[in-house]
């Protein structure tokens, strides 16, 4: 009997399993799914914005070096290049006082006392966009004007992040609200 094939009724593709997914959860079960996700989502969070903040960091740190050395560049540098590269510079200090709100550095008060600081993604990601923009038109090199776009890139890469951790903060505050009181379920 056991080698007989069960017989499976058809459903139509609405219709779902009821052992599986209508099982009800009690508010201690909800509160403790919620918890874990919420756990997930923080843990998640985390490494988004260590990630984010090694690369800034690291562009950042290139970008100052080629403020004292421009010859690195292999040809002929745009015009204002260090002007350039220092709002580059900026633009990288803006990234890294968003990526890191909780710090407590002498950058962060001043950027607290001053009331436009941080400047917010779409502005930074316009003034990010300045060099390659005069590099693409003073016909300079495919490399040189990539490299005048890693700034703009690292922008719009975090812009991207930010966005995704505050999707995922909503989301969360979303399901709290639909708990439902599963009370003599």
């Amino acid at each position: 009997m056991e080698r007989l094939r069960r017989r499976v009724p058809f459903k139509p593709d609405g219709e779902v399993d009821v052992s599986e997914d209508s099982r009800i959860l009690d508010e201690q079960e909800q509160e403790q799914w919620i918890s874990e996700l919420r756990e997930k989502a923080e843990n998640l969070d985390r490494r988004i914005y260590r990630q984010s903040q090694v690369y800034t960091g690291l562009s950042c740190i290139l970008h100052v070096i080629l403020f004292f050395r421009l010859s690195l560049l292999d040809e002929t540098p745009i015009l204002f290049a260090r002007l350039f590269v220092f709002i580059q510079v900026l633009v990288h200090v803006n990234l890294l006082i968003l990526l890191t709100p909780t710090l407590d550095t002498p950058v962060h008060r001043l950027a607290k006392e001053l009331p436009r600081l941080p400047l917010p993604i779409p502005l930074t990601l316009g003034v990010a966009s300045l060099a390659p923009l005069v590099s693409f038109l003073s016909g300079r090199s495919w490399t040189q004007t990539g490299w005048w776009s890693v700034a703009a890139v690292i922008t719009l890469l975090v812009w991207i992040m930010l966005q995704s951790v505050q999707d995922s903060r909503t989301n969360l505050e979303h399901l709290e609200k639909l708990k439902y009181d599963a009370k003599g379920a």
